[in-house]
């Protein structure tokens, strides 16, 4: 786990810090205009965190470096909005940028962890709660199963939620689901400290693309062609289960009849080959 940003000695929620900083002439534009008329939106922290306003924050402690007085007003993030804090950082974020497509994919692809991160506390905390766990337990429970109870699906479920994420992602950040995916992988790499952090960067700067990004073990390795060996034991293969279908199918049960047909198939191929 990432240590958490800190800038002038405050703490940067983990959410906040998957947004690129303001860089450059437009991070001056915004120093320069802060100056003139000082700081339009407060800073919005929620539980020492800060969670909007990074750059506000860096462009006052600058202003105060050259020696300005500028008044750094804060306030507390009200969690009556419906939304997580994740969440709600997402909707204040995202579509104020200017980002390139696998920008967008490592972006969204780090705030679904979080966001799953902070549905998976919620529920743990909620266990705590004896009303709400007995609804819990009540919603798991099974309905019984009688003659008329329809045959259960065979699915991996495991398989059917992770496709659903990335789909959804992958419409939120308006990129393909592979995008998405990859983005996916790279940010579990990050994660698990197989890639280093830096390269994350690269990419919401956009001097890297998600898929030169990828560990070696998610990129696909080139198939070779089969050896000549392995090529006859693949028609020997189809053969005999070429063989057993048309004896189920037509029921025949002469095996010199079935030689025949496949004598009669292989002359024909030779006869095209030849051509």
């Amino acid at each position: 786990m990432s240590k958490p940003e800190v800038i002038s000695n405050f703490v940067i929620h983990s959410a906040a810090s998957v947004f690129p900083l303001l860089e450059g002439d437009e991070f001056q534009r915004l120093v320069d205009s802060i100056a003139v008329h000082g700081v339009q939106n407060p800073i919005v922290s929620h539980k020492g965190e800060v969670i909007d306003g990074r750059n506000r924050l860096r462009a006052v402690m600058r202003l105060r470096d050259e020696g300005h007085k500028v008044e750094l007003p804060f306030v507390e993030w009200n969690s009556q909005c419906g939304l997580s804090v994740t969440e709600w950082v997402e909707s204040q974020n995202f579509d104020r940028r200017h980002l390139t497509e696998d920008a967008r994919a490592i972006i969204v692809a780090q705030l679904a962890r979080l966001i799953k991160a902070e549905a998976k506390k919620v529920k743990k905390d909620s266990q705590f709660n004896s009303d709400t766990g007995k609804a819990a337990a009540s919603k798991k429970a099974k309905p019984a199963v009688t003659a008329d109870s329809p045959s259960p699906q065979k699915r991996d479920r495991k398989k059917s939620e992770e496709r659903t994420t990335a789909a959804q992602a992958a419409k939120k950040a308006k990129v393909s689901t592979h995008k998405m995916k990859q983005a996916m992988a790279v940010d579990k790499a990050v994660e698990a400290g197989e890639i280093a952090p830096e390269v994350v960067q690269e990419i919401k700067a956009g001097k890297k693309k998600v898929k030169d990004a990828l560990p070696a073990k998610s990129r696909k390795k080139p198939t070779k062609p089969p050896a000549s060996d392995d090529v006859a034991s693949m028609i020997r293969t189809a053969a005999v289960k070429s063989w057993q279908r048309l004896k189920d199918r037509f029921a025949i049960n002469e095996h010199g009849e079935l030689r025949k047909v496949m004598a009669d198939i292989i002359r024909e191929e030779q006869k095209q080959a030849g051509k």
